[in-house]
């Protein structure tokens, strides 16, 4: 089983809405995330996924095995 997405808001002052998106563009989760805060998304299937802030401020790849 692949391991979980991690995302982590450590240099952020304010709440943030974020979403995983596979290759695809189709979103497999979305989230608030505090300032401060670690989230453990559990994701089916290992591969390349993109961090999305909702406002667009915010995108990174993260790699999934």
């Amino acid at each position: 089983m692949p391991a979980p997405a991690v995302v982590s808001s450590p240099t952020m002052s304010e709440v943030v809405s974020v979403r995983i998106l596979n290759t695809a563009g189709q979103t497999i989760a979305e989230f608030d995330i505090q300032p401060g805060e670690t989230i453990e998304t559990r994701v089916n299937i290992s591969g390349i996924y993109v961090v999305q802030s909702t406002d667009g401020h915010y995108t990174k790849k993260m790699a999934v095995k």
